[in-house]
């Protein structure tokens, strides 16, 4: 791929304050295409947001829309190495902040609900997923214009015994666009932080075993990563 032809188009939906200042630091690291367009929309409701994004870059003649979230932190590496895999769809490697921490990455579920994708030893590179979450999602532009607008919504999902529950926006996405015949991928590769009352990281040891790196300033503190006993189903 030849990153200086490539046209990107960084979507960036916030609250009315920016909510962590080492987003705004490490956005300023970020490598990027000689033709990027950085573009902020503030509010409350983040799927009205991230629609009205997607309405703008529409109008832009750029080829992919990377959707960044303000409360992770993304190596300086991770556009490019997402523009790399010429895919329609992938997202970086980041983690849950409730414990025990799963990847938000998931498998195909039935009726909207989708089971967590543990991460595997030995396992590295680009994996499909049947869902994600949305922070650091590069889409090409094709798939939007497979769908239809709003392409982000928020539906009810009911469990077996009947009891209601809201869906994120992002499994409705993702399974649009599944539906509409695109493949999601994962690249395990890129870990960012997610920030929660400390830095969450997925990280691999010398011999393949995944943990989870809790960082604050210049401390880490290694605990064990989530295993497919801790999976649950999460609409």
């Amino acid at each position: 791929m030849n990153f200086e032809d490539q046209k990107v188009f960084i979507a960036i939906p916030q609250g009315e304050l920016a909510r962590y200042s080492d987003f705004e630091a490490t956005l300023e690291q970020v490598q990027c295409p000689p033709h990027t367009i950085k573009q902020r929309l503030f509010g409350i409701y983040i799927a009205n947001l991230q629609n009205q994004l997607a309405r703008v870059f529409l109008k832009t003649n750029c080829e992919w829309f990377w959707l960044l979230n303000d409360d992770q932190l993304y190596p300086a590496d991770t556009l490019m190495r997402l523009l790399s895999h010429d895919v329609d769809v992938v997202v970086p490697l980041c983690l849950e902040k409730a414990s025990p921490h799963g990847p938000l990455i998931y498998d195909a579920g039935k009726d909207g609900f989708n089971p967590y994708r543990c991460l595997r030893k030995g396992e590295s590179g680009l994996v499909q997923v049947g869902a994600c979450g949305g922070g650091g999602m590069l889409v090409r532009r094709r798939v939007f214009e497979a769908l239809y607008d709003p392409y982000w919504t928020v539906t009810e999902r009911r469990h077996a015994d009947g009891t209601p529950e809201y869906s994120a926006e992002d499994f409705d996405f993702c399974a649009r666009v599944r539906e509409a015949g695109f493949q999601i991928h994962c690249d395990l590769d890129v870990s960012v932080v997610h920030v929660a009352h400390y830095g969450l990281r997925a990280m691999r040891d010398s011999s393949g075993e995944w943990y989870t790196a809790l960082i604050r300033g210049q401390e880490m503190i290694a605990i064990p990563a989530a295993t497919p006993a801790a999976e649950t189903v999460i609409a």
